[in-house]
């Protein structure tokens, strides 16, 4: 497998704008190399002429030009777009690095082993990865339904809703670039972050969700039985 790059694939939109349209999914990884901007175009150092905003890599040359007239340019972002819908941008090719930093450590003992620091474990990559992209959705009321705590009351903190973690697939590549067949990661198969969503009345109160009694669900059963008993039954003629 390629250890210096992976490709990943997302596999379904990100997010959408309120017309509908999807919005791109933007990665950032890094920077580019700083570099020395030359300012005075008068000066010489070295036989070399010093030219406005001539842009040069920061090296040793830098040691030449007196401080007086030293000015980097910080390095720019490393961005990178997807997009589901479009076949053309649904892909990228990334460091292995970058793809671990964005969707988690697939490398991970699922549980921890004698001598495993507790950072390189499943479950502390699981939360980290959801806590970069926005930890489970909570519920904005208490444990009793209030939108505000009172004294002695504590916030609801059950988990209503995953991270949003884009829907993604990384694999591996050859020295080409062609997909390998050592590596088909997705973290939603890995982490699993949806079981840990929970659904409290208190919640689905405030969500303006419809909740029934036992009674009432009884009820429902029952009519649904007889429902389809009716249907079943043949019509005398």
């Amino acid at each position: 497998m390629n250890n210096a790059q992976v490709r990943v694939t997302l596999e379904a939109p990100f997010r959408k704008r309120p017309n509908g349209e999807e919005q791109p999914l933007s990665l950032r990884y890094g920077t580019t190399e700083a570099r020395l901007l030359r300012q005075n175009s008068s000066a010489s150092f070295g036989g070399l002429e010093v030219s406005a905003d001539e842009f040069v890599d920061a090296g040793s040359f830098l040691d030449k030009i007196p401080r007086s007239i030293r000015r980097m340019q910080p390095g720019k972002p490393i961005t990178w777009e997807l997009m589901a819908s479009d076949p053309g941008r649904s892909y990228i090719l990334v460091p292995v690095e970058a793809a671990r930093l964005w969707f988690g450590d697939w490398r991970y003992p699922t549980e921890t082993e004698h001598g495993t620091p507790p950072e390189m474990t499943y479950s502390y990559e699981r939360n980290r990865v959801a806590q970069r992209w926005g930890w489970w959705q909570m519920p904005q009321v208490t444990n009793t339904g209030k939108r505000f705590c009172s004294p002695g009351e504590m916030p609801d903190m059950s988990k209503i809703g995953p991270p949003s973690v884009p829907r993604v697939l990384v694999q591996d590549i050859d020295e080409r670039g062609n997909v390998g067949v050592r590596l088909n990661y997705r973290p939603w198969d890995h982490f699993k972050w949806e079981d840990d969503v929970t659904i409290t009345a208190a919640q689905t109160a405030s969500a303006g969700v419809e909740t029934f009694s036992l009674d009432q669900l009884k009820a429902i059963v029952s009519q649904l039985e007889a429902h389809q008993k009716a249907q079943k039954t043949p019509t005398k003629g």
